[in-house]
């Protein structure tokens, strides 16, 4: 007895390749505190990019009612510590 799938077309949940995007482009759905700032999980995450650079990337989406405008989903603490180090853009995930 043979048994047939049916073919399904999965649509991705991203786009394939990364984007570099400058920051003013990016809106966070938080602001970062300073407190925030002050914890080990942040110093962990500034010593990690400083000494490898960024390994995951930030995610953001496109904002549906402004074109070339980005909201930030993932990464906000990725995305102070690139600022705190000087940083104006950076490799995007677009979901």
């Amino acid at each position: 007895m043979s048994v047939t799938r049916e073919e399904r077309t999965v649509a991705a949940a991203f786009e394939q390749e990364l984007v570099t995007l400058p920051f003013e482009e990016i809106a966070p759905l938080y602001v970062v505190t300073p407190q925030k700032k002050a914890s080990i999980k942040f110093k962990q995450i500034a010593a990690s990019v400083l000494e490898i650079g960024l390994v995951e990337p930030i995610v953001v989406s496109r904002d549906p009612y402004n074109a070339g405008q980005y909201t930030l989903l993932d990464g906000h603490l990725r995305l102070e510590v690139l600022k705190d180090q000087g940083q104006t853009h950076a490799r995007c995930l677009v979901v």
